[in-house]
């Protein structure tokens, strides 16, 4: 028995095409809330591993406004998937890389009675991670100031040896996400 709310019906000219807009709706929204965890850290520093917090919320989203129909969930879901891979993969990435270009040479840094510590973060995909991953060694105590290059996927960190180690540096937990290890130390 067809549903005549999943049902679309083929136009002939000068007709309109039935289209279930709850199914579009729902699945635009589960999508965008999937999506939060690129856009989160650049509002809230610190944080990470959002990824499966995000998608769980998304997919609670879909399974419950979709109305547990096996035709809506199946519709609203490959919905949400596109629009989950398009603004992780793609829009954040690409969007970021031209709004966080950030050309201060690194070495301009003052380090007087300070220490230095190069970090590989071969893990960063986009511009976002490069943000998020800076704004969480700016936000360690002892951490003075961090730079971090996507287009290299490295880092430095200007820290206070009496306060913090680069071992403590590299143990956050976002720089773990991307695979950060010290390079000098």
């Amino acid at each position: 028995m067809i549903n005549k709310e999943d049902k679309v019906e083929e136009a002939k000219e000068g007709e309109y095409v039935h289209i279930n807009m709850k199914v579009i709706v729902v699945g635009l929204i589960a999508g965008v809330i999937a999506s939060l965890w690129t856009i989160i850290p650049f509002f809230v520093g610190g944080v990470s591993n959002l990824l499966y917090a995000t998608v769980s919320i998304g997919l609670l989203f879909l399974i419950f406004f979709a109305g547990f129909k096996k035709g809506g969930i199946i519709k609203s879901g490959g919905l949400a998937i596109g629009v989950f891979l398009l603004m992780s993969y793609l829009l954040v990435p690409f969007v970021s890389g031209f709004l966080l270009n950030n050309n201060t040479d690194i070495s301009q840094i003052n380090t007087e009675g300070l220490e230095t510590v190069n970090l590989a973060l071969p893990g960063l995909f986009c511009g976002g991670c490069a943000y998020s991953s800076e704004n969480a060694l700016k936000g360690m105590p002892g951490v003075v100031d961090a730079r971090v290059d996507f287009d290299s996927k490295s880092g430095v960190v200007v820290y206070d040896p009496n306060l913090i180690t680069p071992e403590t540096i590299v143990s956050n937990g976002i720089i773990q996400v991307y695979g950060g290890r010290i390079v000098n130390g």
